[in-house]
């Protein structure tokens, strides 16, 4: 299998995200020359954005999704975000309906 894209949905508290970050170490490693973009909260993008194996960041803010205006104004920039790179694999490390 030749992984080219890999994006990896780790949204919500630092120490979480701390704990995820071996995902892509372990990733980079299988697949060296790989990118991988991770989607997160602001409050850990700079936790995410230490880690050298991460490519790109894309972030998730929670809070203007909070409203049916919010969600409609920011669901289309986020979702244009996200597919601007063909994921060959994608990793949702959180498992809630948010992430998915």
């Amino acid at each position: 299998m030749n992984v080219k894209n890999i994006l990896i949905i780790k949204l919500s508290s630092i120490g979480d995200v701390v704990h995820a970050l071996p995902v892509s170490a372990a990733l980079k490693e299988k697949w060296p020359d790989s990118h991988i973009t991770w989607v997160v909260e602001p409050v850990s993008r700079d936790i995410v954005a230490m880690d050298p194996c991460v490519d790109d960041i894309i972030l998730f803010e929670k809070q203007a999704f909070r409203s049916i205006g919010g969600f409609l104004h920011h669901f289309g920039p986020l979702k244009r975000a996200i597919q601007r790179r063909r994921y060959d694999l994608v990793l949702d490390l959180q498992g809630l309906f948010k992430s998915a």
